[in-house]
């Protein structure tokens, strides 16, 4: 098993930051800026996906990802992550997924958020069953990036890639506890 910490204290919803802690996180990428600033407070509010937010030791967030509840068509994947599917394929979307700044130095970092999502996604899994893992590559070098880590893209949408839920669990199962932080 693999031992390395995170590069974050704690793990918290979004809602136990103040305003002025969310406004100070800077990915860089407009786009999750703004989203993360205005829009991430609501999106949790309103059940539309929980925003997990990493904060280091001093309570400032470092990085965040989304999770949600989603489903496949069974005709968008293969037949091995369809697993005799016929209907919906119920899986888990990571939505999104942003580090900060001043932490993207370290090529780590993200793989580390990927993983510590994975480990949410597994918890949320044994809870309401999930047959996939999904993410939307923001952009096509992000398709690359998830492939090195396990997902693979659908046939006829390359920039949405899938997990299955058993290969998350062995991905995560690779590293002792100490790894994940709350």
């Amino acid at each position: 098993m693999e031992s390395t910490s995170a590069p974050w204290a704690h793990i918290v919803p979004i809602d136990d930051l103040s305003q002025e802690a969310i406004d100070a996180f800077k990915c860089g990428i407009g786009v999750f800026d703004d989203w993360f600033h205005s829009k991430g407070r609501n999106a949790a509010a309103r059940d539309e996906c929980k925003v997990h937010v990493c904060v280091d030791g001093g309570g400032s967030p470092v990085a965040f990802f989304t999770l949600s509840s989603t489903s496949i068509n069974p005709d968008d994947v293969s037949s091995g992550n369809r697993g005799g599917l016929s209907g919906p394929i119920p899986a888990i979307l990571l939505g999104k997924m942003a580090v900060c700044q001043r932490m993207q130095g370290n090529e780590g970092n993200g793989t580390c958020l990927l993983h510590h999502a994975m480990k949410l996604a597994i918890e949320a899994a044994e809870i309401v069953s999930a047959r996939l893992l999904v993410v939307d590559a923001f952009s096509p070098g992000l398709i690359t990036w998830y492939a090195n880590r396990g997902f693979t893209s659908l046939p006829h949408k390359p920039d949405r890639l899938v997990c299955k839920m058993s290969k998350v669990r062995r991905i995560c199962s690779s590293f002792d506890e100490g790894y994940y932080v709350r």
